[in-house]
């Protein structure tokens, strides 16, 4: 009995040695810690990553004259082909002024678009102040060639004085 008993111990050592090597080498533990609010998010996730890298694959394929939308969630979900028949969807879920700045001046067909169009700043709301979310837009708005034309559709202003009417 002792036998087995030790066996048993080592058997249960070495499984559990191995779920820890598997979680440390995976994402689960920074993925629950995320979820739980023990680790801060990280503004440009692995998701965003992912998301560039496909689009500097496409960049290079995209014809003189599209209309490109760059921006957050709201635009990656847009059908822009309903919107302009020649158009790029850039949009990537949760993304932030910061992103969009980290990544626009490495589209090279922002060179030779007809128009973009931004629709970002939401997301900044909750990490940024205004005057960094309007320093980075204009930064933005910089890096596209002066000659493109630029529609920006982002925040709404809310005006704190105007009270709701209750029904």
């Amino acid at each position: 009995m002792p036998i087995l008993r030790k066996l048993g111990v080592v058997y249960l050592l070495i499984l559990h040695t191995l779920i820890v090597l598997i979680l440390i080498n995976s994402d689960f533990i920074e993925k629950v810690g995320y979820k739980l609010g023990v680790f801060a998010t990280p503004e440009l996730s692995s998701y965003y990553d992912e998301i560039t890298t496909l689009h500097f694959r496409m960049d290079g394929n995209v014809p003189d004259g599209a209309t490109l939308f760059i921006g957050d969630s709201i635009t990656q979900g847009l059908a822009t082909s309903a919107i302009a028949a020649l158009s790029v969807n850039y949009g990537i879920s949760s993304d932030t002024t910061l992103g969009v700045l980290n990544r626009i001046r490495k589209y090279e067909s922002t060179a030779r678009a007809n128009a973009v169009v931004l629709a970002v700043g939401v997301n900044d709301l909750s990490r940024r102040n205004d005057g960094e979310i309007i320093t980075n837009y204009e930064k933005i708005l910089n890096s596209i060639p002066k000659e493109t034309s630029v529609v920006v559709s982002a925040i709404l202003p809310v005006d704190e004085g105007v009270q709701r009417k209750k029904h």
